[in-house]
């Protein structure tokens, strides 16, 4: 897990569940739910952007 930001959030900015998982490159802005939400094994997820986001 690297290279993150997460700015102004309510609740889970990033929230990872599972095994293996590699995030990079993800930015979470000004939202008041969860801005990513990842269940599972071997994930990839890398250069996301969630902003203003209301859950």
């Amino acid at each position: 897990i690297g290279g993150h930001g997460v700015s102004l959030n309510a609740s889970f900015g990033i929230q990872v569940t599972g095994n293996n998982n590699s995030l990079t490159d993800n930015r979470i802005d000004r939202n008041t739910g969860i801005g990513l939400d990842v269940a599972g094994n071997h994930n990839l997820i890398e250069a996301d952007q969630v902003s203003a986001t209301v859950q």
